[in-house]
């Protein structure tokens, strides 16, 4: 059965992505702004209820000391407020993620061992590598902190003010795998403590877990050969998601489903689905799971055991339909391995095998007509360009393919045997 699919979160981040839009491009009403007693910070609503720390053209955050001069400058651009301009752009992923993760780690390290010559170095080179850490992560905190403990505290009163008024968040998103460490900014405010209090003159305790380490990591595409879902998909949808499926069947008849897919646990998912075309209706189960999954996510290693009900009413097969009321249980499984060689670069591989196959077809009892599902082997190289979005060349069952790959969706060309394949697979 031929199927085409809008996974759910793939439908949420174009949403995401549109609301953003929208946003850069709509004008800013000063009666929706927030502000946070906590960190005494302006923040606005942004897409899917998440909140956007305002920031100034100076790239400085809002607060009640710059907030009346933030309002007169956004009055002269009439409230136009450029979003994408002042928010951390992670869409796109480069092998550049990884090394300033590792600097990151580096510094961490150092200061955690108490080497503070060693985790300045670290991060001036993180920040020379990438600049914008000074905005999204708490980079000019530790600077502040290995200053202190240096006996400079000049310059950790000018690290640690730079973090007051310029970083939103503990952890940069181009650090993979850390979106959501640090979710509710908990960490991130009580660093906030600290560094004003620091400046006061008053006396704090730091907190161990400012300084935890953190392992570099590679992003993986949720759903990729080898994985399962990825740690953003899994907090953002930790209820499951419903996915729309619309395709085409064994007699190219339009077919209309649903599947629904929920994490339980670090290995086992589950992904129920029901399809009808009128003609022909089946219900399906499948059981992804992740059997091994490296620290780092370089490599992954996933088994899905899966079944399905069809249930058929007719069937055109060579341009002949039979008319015939009948049910076939079918049952099956998928084994597939990921393995990341930088970044942007990773092999996937995978075998699908069928109870009814081509070389134990099933024969319908009233019509004698044999049906079989092939079984299907594909090694290709995935070139990840977006998170979630990547292109995909190499070889499916002896077939040349070259396509695109999205969060669980192929539609790639058989450059073999010249033809479009759509296909979705959710395990």
């Amino acid at each position: 059965m031929t199927q085409k699919q809008l996974p759910g979160w793939l439908f949420g981040s174009l949403i995401a992505l549109i609301s953003l839009f929208f946003a850069s491009c709509a004008t800013l009403k000063p009666e929706r702004i927030i502000y946070d007693e906590e960190t005494q910070l302006y923040a606005y609503p942004g897409p899917d209820k998440q909140i956007v720390w305002l920031r100034n053209q100076n790239s400085e955050l809002v607060n009640p000391t710059n907030y009346e001069a933030f309002l007169i400058e956004m009055a002269e651009i009439k409230f136009r407020y450029p979003f994408n301009e002042r928010m951390e752009q992670a869409e796109v992923l480069r092998e550049l993620d990884r090394k300033i993760a590792e600097m990151y780690a580096a510094a961490v390290e150092s200061i955690n061992g108490g080497k503070f010559d060693e985790a300045r170095e670290n991060l001036d080179s993180l920040r020379k590598t990438y600049p914008d850490a000074l905005l999204y992560s708490d980079v000019p905190f530790l600077e502040g902190f290995a200053h202190e403990k240096s006996g400079d505290s000049i310059l950790a009163d000018i690290r640690y003010s730079e973090f007051l008024n310029y970083s939103e968040k503990k952890y940069s998103e181009r650090f993979r795998g850390y979106a959501f460490a640090d979710a509710n900014g908990s960490l991130w405010q009580e660093q906030r403590v600290y560094a004003s209090s620091f400046l006061r003159e008053k006396e704090v305790v730091p907190d161990t877990a400012f300084f935890r380490p953190i392992q570099p990591q590679y992003y993986f595409n949720s759903l990729q050969p080898g994985f399962t879902l990825n740690d953003e998909a899994l907090a953002n949808q930790k209820m499951g998601n419903i996915f729309v499926t619309l395709g085409t069947d064994f007699s190219n008849d339009f077919v209309l489903g649903l599947q629904y897919y929920l994490n339980l646990g670090k290995v086992l998912d589950i992904n129920p689905g029901y399809y009808t075309s009128g003609n022909v209706s089946t219900i399906n189960l499948a059981l992804p799971m992740q059997l091994y999954r490296s620290a780092d996510n370089r490599a992954g290693f996933k088994f899905s055991p899966f079944a399905f009900y069809s249930g058929y009413n007719s069937l055109t097969i060579n341009n002949t339909e039979f008319e015939f009321n009948e049910s076939v249980f079918n049952a099956g499984f998928k084994v597939s391995l990921g393995y990341y060689f930088v970044q942007n670069i990773s092999l996937g591989a995978s075998y699908t095998w069928y109870y009814y196959n081509k070389d134990r077809p099933y024969v319908s009892k009233s019509k004698s007509v044999a049906l079989w599902w092939d079984n299907e082997y594909d090694a290709s190289l995935y070139y990840n360009i977006l998170k979630g979005f990547s292109l995909k060349a190499g070889i499916k069952s002896g077939d040349a393919v070259a396509g695109i790959y999205w969060n669980g969706m192929e539609v790639s060309y058989n450059i073999t045997n010249p033809g479009l394949i759509l296909r979705s697979d959710l395990y």
